[in-house]
C-alpha cells in the first residue's frame, strides 16, 4: 500500500518559493505518491511562512514543501535536530521558524537550525507577546519566557504551578 498526501490550498500558488507564478484563485488539488520524501505519512499541521514555503511537522522529521518539492530534514541529516518527531512549528516576529521538538526548540533561519534550549520535556506551544517576547509551554507542565536572550522558568517565581501540564498557550496582544 502506497503513501498519499493531498494538498487541498484556496487562493494564491506559487511553483517555487519567493517566485509568484500564475494565480489561481480556484482550489487546486495535487497527489503525491510514495516518491515525494515524506518521511511519515502522518502530518501534525500545515504552516506557511510569510517566505512562502509549507512546513509539515511529522513523527518522522520536519518537511518544507515549495510548491514543487518535498525536501526532508531528520536527525540523519540535520545535526541540530535532537529528534526525528516534530510535535509543532510556528513562525516568530521576525520571520523565522520554531520548532518545537521531543527534546528542544530550535529556530530556522536563512538556511540553518540553531538550538534555543531544552526545556526538560515535551513542549506543548510557543508564543509571541506583542513587544515579540517568546513563552513555551510543556505537555508535563512548565512556562517558560526569554528575557534578554535568557530562558527563565516562571514556575520558579510561582507564577505556575509545575506540575500542571500546559496544553494551550495564548498570548494576548
Amino acid at each position: 500500500s502506497g503513501l498519499a498526501c493531498a494538498l487541498i490550498l484556496q487562493g494564491p500558488l506559487w511553483a517555487e518559493a519567493g517566485s509568484p507564478g500564475r494565480v489561481d484563485e480556484e482550489f487546486a488539488v495535487r497527489l503525491f505518491g510514495d516518491d515525494s520524501a515524506l518521511p511519515n505519512p502522518v502530518v501534525r499541521k500545515l504552516k506557511q511562512t510569510r517566505d512562502g514555503y509549507l512546513w509539515l511537522p511529522t513523527d518522522g522529521g520536519l518537511v518544507r514543501f515549495d510548491g514543487v518539492r518535498f525536501t526532508p530534514f531528520r536527525a540523519s541529516n540535520t545535526a541540530q535536530l535532537p529528534a526525528n518527531a516534530i510535535r509543532d512549528v510556528c513562525e516568530a516576529p521576525d520571520g523565522s521558524l520554531w520548532v518545537m521538538t521531543q527534546k528542544g526548540l530550535l529556530r530556522y533561519s536563512e538556511g540553518c537550525f540553531s538550538r534555543l534550549g531544552d526545556f526538560g520535556g515535551p513542549i506543548s506551544g510557543v508564543e509571541f507577546s506583542g513587544d515579540g517576547r517568546p513563552f513555551v509551554s510543556l505537555l508535563r507542565g512548565g512556562l517558560w519566557e526569554q528575557v534578554d536572550g535568557k530562558w527563565r522558568n516562571l514556575a520558579d517565581d510561582r507564577i505556575v504551578r509545575p506540575e500542571e501540564p500546559i496544553q494551550i498557550l495564548f498570548c494576548d496582544t
